[in-house]
């Protein structure tokens, strides 16, 4: 294993990261105390599936919701914060209304 200093590293670190992809361990020291390993990494490539590409995207249901979930959240929100108006924040905030008090 190779010891080089900080100021070493610095000035030199091409020829260093070369001896390094080479198999040569460095370590690297400030004021001959080591701070860090530099070493070659143990795999070249990562490691790849027999069906890594083939993968397909499916919908979450099997048909359309006609936006009928989006109904029930906005129920289910109203329900939760005890709101019992019918206007949407943007209407609320076009008429100056309370919007910290109703979330629509």
């Amino acid at each position: 294993m190779k010891m080089v200093s900080m100021h070493v590293l610095k000035q030199e670190l091409a020829s260093i990261i070369a001896e390094t992809a080479a198999g040569t361990d460095v370590l690297v020291t400030r004021h001959n105390k080591p701070v860090a390993r530099l070493t070659r990494p143990e795999t070249e490539h990562p490691r790849r599936g027999s069906r890594f590409g083939k993968a397909s995207l499916k919908p979450a249901v099997r048909r359309s919701t006609a936006g009928r979930y989006l109904q029930f959240l906005k129920e289910d929100r109203r329900a939760s914060l005890g709101c019992p108006c019918d206007r949407t924040p943007w209407q609320m905030l076009a008429s100056r209304g309370p919007v910290a008090l109703c979330y629509g």
